[in-house]
């Protein structure tokens, strides 16, 4: 304790030259705290998108490439909703259409939906009701906003009762709208603003009549035994060419193991940013044996009067490592707190979450205390190693 109390009366004398050393040291850490917390964010909010837009455990497409193909209908939705496999199975159909409400006119993409029983994309309610099964099966003209939507059109969220006119080629639909949400994509309409259209959710055959198709783009599966997707997925795919009697005619995609594979991917990115801003802390980490081997030149009076009481060579090290482990670790705690302010402003700022990532904090603290011994060793051997009487000599 009594060594700590000299190390820190030590770096106190030179309060300036301390300061900046901390400053520089805190610098580098907020950088990396702060990179490390923007991929903990990110990484979240692709997640919340992919699940936001109704994405299951597989996704089965129609091969357009494959000879005499046939397009995805309803009666295949139906067929896969009766295999004791699967847990629900949902169409996914999309149109991007230009809406007209309030005498505004805006793009918009148009979400072919099913009844809220069978749903799977992430809605939240925040105004009206959801879909019903009579509006799906008697192709009801009533539609669901998301919020953003609302707020460009009407600068509020409750517009239920609204009516909204969608263009899609060359025909004209009105649809009144029964309920306002909150979705996923809202996230990245909040970081990019215009640049992302709103969304509409329509009862999906009601858009298959706009298309004047009865087809579907996909249809998201979700299964009730998750660990056997592999074994369950070439399964579906059999029994839906048994029932076409045609090869190769659909196509079927694990969307959760390639949501893994982003996931990972997105953490090596925010990794490989961390370990460039830590090239910083060296940085720094060199700025602090200079400035140690400053103060041991500065005192070597000091040190040869220590030595010459009964103070040992081991005495005088610990003395000098402590400092330096106490400007390594005091810029650590002052930039893992400023880098997180900034990351959670930046969220504030962004509408998303905050998320901190622990593991890199506690693995930046780690890689200062190393920082703190490895740059400080030289000088405080330095030190150690000093002769009292030719200490005493000097000026």
């Amino acid at each position: 304790m009594e060594w700590i109390k000299l190390a820190v009366r030590s770096l106190i004398r030179k309060g300036t030259r301390s300061f900046l050393t901390v400053l520089s040291i805190a610098v580098g850490v907020s950088s990396v705290v702060l990179i490390s917390s923007i991929g903990a964010v990110g990484t979240e909010s692709v997640r919340q998108e992919i699940n936001g837009f109704g994405i299951g455990s597989l996704s089965l497409t129609a091969d357009p490439t494959a000879e005499n193909a046939v397009p995805l209908q309803n009666e295949h939705l139906f067929f896969v909703r009766s295999l004791s496999a699967v847990e629900q199975a949902v169409p996914v159909l999309s149109l991007k259409s230009t809406a007209q409400m309030a005498g505004k006119t805006d793009d918009v993409i148009c979400w072919g939906i099913d009844a809220e029983k069978n749903q799977i994309i992430d809605l939240t309610l925040l105004d009206g009701r959801g879909l019903r099964q009579d509006d799906i099966s008697r192709r009801k003209r009533v539609c669901l906003v998301d919020k953003s939507t609302a707020q460009r059109f009407y600068s509020r969220n409750i517009i239920t009762g609204k009516h909204i006119t969608l263009q899609f080629s060359d025909r004209a639909e009105q649809f009144e709208v029964i309920g306002v949400v909150d979705s996923g994509g809202n996230i990245m309409q909040n970081i990019v603003g215009e640049m992302v259209p709103g969304f509409v959710y329509l009862p999906y055959t009601a858009l298959q009549d706009c298309s004047g198709s009865e087809m579907l783009d996909q249809i998201a599966v979700t299964l009730s035994e998750p660990d056997n997707s592999s074994e369950i997925q070439d399964r579906i795919l059999r029994l839906l060419e048994s029932a076409e009697k045609k090869e190769g005619t659909f196509r079927i995609q694990n969307v959760a193991a390639q949501k893994e594979q982003l996931e990972k991917i997105l953490q090596i990115v925010t990794n490989l940013l961390s370990l460039i801003g830590g090239v910083s802390l060296i940085v720094a980490g060199i700025g602090v044996m200079t400035v140690m081997l400053s103060s041991v030149s500065e005192r070597t009076k000091e040190i040869g009067i220590k030595k010459s009481i009964g103070a040992s060579g081991k005495n005088i090290m610990v003395e000098f490592l402590l400092e330096s482990l106490l400007l390594t670790v005091s810029g650590c705690v002052l930039g893992i707190l400023f880098g997180s302010l900034l990351a959670w402003l930046g969220c504030m700022l962004l509408g998303a979450d905050y998320l901190s990532n622990s593991k890199i904090c506690l693995q930046t603290l780690f890689f200062s205390l190393l920082i703190g011994i490895v740059f400080g060793v030289y000088p405080s051997w330095q030190a150690a190693k000093m002769d009292p009487v030719e200490a005493l000599r000097q000026e």
